[in-house]
Parts: C-alpha cells; structure tokens; sequence
C-alpha cells in the first residue's frame, strides 16, 4: 500500500484531519507515537488506528516502517525518464491526430464568443491565470477563476455566449466538478476541458475536450505532483493559432 494512490472521496471528517496531519508532517510522524498523532491532530488514539487499518496496514510498527521507508526511499523517475515520458506524451498518435483540429475548433469558439473564463484550482489555477492573461494581450476578452466559490454565476448573469475553458490534470476535482454541473444545462455557455484525462467526469460533461496522455498520481494521494508541460504546450499552441486570426493580427495599439 502506498499514499500516492490512496483514494480521499469516502474519508470521514475525523480520517481527513489526521491524514491531512500526517500530510503535513511527513518526516516528524514516522517518530511519534499514536496518542502524540492523535493528540495533535485533534483526534482520538482509536480514531488514529481505525485510520491507519483502513490504509491497509495491520498494525502501528508496520505504519511506522513504511513511513521511515519513504522517506529515505530515492525517486524512482530519474530526469531523462521524465523527458521521455513527456515526449512521448505529446507525441502519441491519438492526441498528436486529434490536437490540431480541436485547437481549431476551440479557437473559434474562443473568437465566437462574447466572455472567455478559464476556470482552475491549485496548479490548474495557475496555468489558467496565465493562459487568461495571454488571451488578454490579444485583445480577447478573458479572465481566469481559481476559486471554485467565486460568485461567476452572478457575474456572467444576462451575458450570452460564454465560453468556459476548465484546466483540470485529474478532471474529478470535487469542487470544480460541482461548479460546472451548475453551467452545464444552461444555454449561452459552452464548456471545454484541457486535462490529463479524457475518461473524466470533467471531461463527460464538457462540449470539446483537449486531452494529453502524461498524467502522474498525486503526492500522498492529495498534493498535485503532475508536471504542466503538456497543458502549456497546448495553450502556446492555441495562441499561435489565435494570433494568426484576422480579428486579432488587425489589431493595433491603438485598439487598446
């Protein structure tokens, strides 16, 4: 058993504070005792230990050993597997066929429409003020949401012809997911998905999905540990096709 593919949807609030304690206090936990875990994540010795059998492990030293382990275990991808694994990545025959086209696609959308809003969280968030931001030196009118309780509905209320564009590596982010089930019924907005993921729920539920192949599981089960490289790639992509749009070449400093 190990954190980077443990599965956090069915932890209980009690589960959630120690593993977030534990999380957070990687090294120190390997040292200390279950009453000291528990009492510092505001939790019971029992609790601790009904955590630690639902990880699958039988009992508090074999928990301990492989904690100690991990921590002195080396990485297991070395940089030239991590380059190789990302060209391969961008180069695989679905996604290198299929990319072009629906760069096409999505910037018509993107030149079609009224609002563009990049919606992500964590990293994504990032990724999505960024590509916002470029849009924006184009003269489009976008702008990035990196908070999932952001009051967008209220913001885009009358407006039509909305484009929204998720960044989501994972594509089953609980919060994100909940937003978009709000906009995906609703007329006037159309939604596209950039992800590592193309089976995803994000995915499912959007009208055109960009999806590239290298995905990594998270940290410990919780912490994004994915590299961006390829959702880079394909928005530097979109704004070389973008910038190439007589609506947006015509452009000068003067229509700012």
């Amino acid at each position: 058993m190990n954190f980077e593919n443990l599965n956090t949807d069915d932890f209980s609030s009690t589960d959630s504070a120690i593993y977030h304690y534990l999380m957070s206090n990687y090294a120190n936990a390997a040292s200390m005792r279950v009453r000291e875990i528990a009492t510092a994540s505001h939790t019971s010795a029992s609790s601790v230990m009904r955590f630690i059998r639902k990880l699958g492990f039988n009992s508090y030293p074999e928990f301990i050993g492989f904690l100690k382990q991990s921590i002195h275990q080396p990485p297991a991808e070395n940089e030239l597997d991590f380059r190789e694994q990302v060209v391969e990545s961008l180069q695989a025959d679905q996604f290198s066929m299929n990319l072009q086209e629906n760069l096409m696609v999505l910037a018509d959308k993107i030149i079609n429409s009224d609002q563009i809003v990049f919606i992500g969280i964590g990293i994504s968030g990032i990724m999505c003020e960024y590509a916002a931001r470029r849009l924006a030196t184009l003269g489009i009118n976008s702008f990035a949401v990196t908070d999932p309780y952001y009051p967008l509905a209220l913001r885009l209320h009358n407006t039509t012809d909305n484009l929204l564009i998720t960044i989501s590596n994972s594509g089953q982010t609980p919060d994100l997911l909940e937003m978009m089930a709000y906009y995906q019924p609703l007329q006037d907005f159309q939604m596209v998905t950039i992800t590592g993921n193309g089976e995803s729920s994000l995915a499912k539920m959007s009208h055109l999905v960009l999806s590239h192949q290298y995905t990594k599981p998270r940290k410990y089960g919780f912490y994004d540990n994915s590299t961006q490289i390829p959702t880079m790639f394909i928005i530097e992509s979109l704004l070389r096709i973008l910038e190439k749009y007589p609506e947006v070449s015509g452009m000068d400093s003067a229509d700012f």
